[in-house]
Formats: structure tokens, C-alpha cells, sequence
């Protein structure tokens, strides 16, 4: 399927969408029209393709030169990469307390450590489930057990 092709498929499910019931405005007649309107867009689209004609305003070059630049591309695949995401970040450690201290500026200076993933649960995530528990445990009443982690 050539990229014209996928754009106009594309653009048809995009009018229909727009029709339908969730966007009523825009077709007061509802969604029974999205068809003829699909079909009237994609004639447009055929002719500026074909006719390629040039305004002095445009700002872009024509339709057809555009759609033939894109399907000349040659994208190979995308080599595996095991890097873990936290590599692009050229000191992570500073980026993460920004960040902290951005969504909490109260944030006391050197009050956090890092914690690796193997020790997290145990040293901070059931920490957290506990006082939550203690807190709100009241709610819990009556729930069967086997909702809740061991």
C-alpha cells in the first residue's frame, strides 16, 4: 500500500470519526453523511494529486511532490538497543532530585538516598502499604483476603 493510499484510508476514518455521534456539530445532518463527506474530501485530495497546481502564497510544495518525497525514504530498522532508558541522561542522579524537588519544593536537602530495585519493596514500598494500613485499615473491613498482597 503506497503512502497515498494509507493517507486517504487514514482520512476517511478520520471523517467518519469525526461524524459520528461524539462530534454532532460538525454534521447536524448526523452521522449518516460522513460517507459522501469522505468521498468529497478524498476527490480533493485526488485532484490536487493529480493537478499538482501552485499558488504564489503557498507555503508548501505541492501535494503529489510531497507524497512521491516521503515514499522515496528508506527507513531500515531500528537496531537493538540494551541499553537501559536511564543511560540518555548524563547524570541521572541529578536529573531524579530535580525533579523531586521540583514536585516538592519543601524537600529538605540530602533527606533522600538511593535505593536499588532489589531492596525496594522491602524497604519502602511494604513500609508504605503498613502505614496505609494502620491509617486506613477500618475501610478494609470485611474485604475477602485474597485482595491484598501477602
Amino acid at each position: 500500500m503506497s503512502v497515498r493510499e494509507v493517507r486517504l484510508e487514514g482520512l476517511g476514518a478520520l471523517i467518519q470519526y469525526f461524524c459520528n455521534c461524539r462530534h454532532p456539530s460538525l454534521d447536524r445532518r448526523g452521522p449518516s453523511r460522513a460517507p459522501e463527506i469522505a468521498k468529497r474530501v478524498t476527490e480533493g485530495i485526488e485532484s490536487e494529486i493529480a493537478e499538482g497546481k501552485m499558488n504564489p502564497y503557498d507555503t508548501h510544495a505541492p501535494l503529489h511532490d510531497r507524497i512521491a518525497a516521503i515514499e522515496r525514504l528508506r527507513i531500515g530498522a531500528a537496531g537493538e538497543n540494551s541499553q537501559p532508558a536511564l543511560s540518555l541522561l548524563s547524570v541521572p542522579d541529578t536529573v531524579e532530585l530535580q525533579f523531586l524537588k521540583f514536585i516538592n519544593p519543601k524537600l529538605e536537602k540530602n533527606t533522600l538516598r538511593r535505593v536499588g530495585w532489589d531492596v525496594l519493596g522491602t524497604m519502602a514500598t511494604i513500609p508504605t502499604w503498613k502505614t496505609a494500613v494502620a491509617a486506613y485499615g477500618s475501610f478494609l473491613q470485611g474485604l475477602p483476603r485474597k485482595l491484598f498482597p501477602k
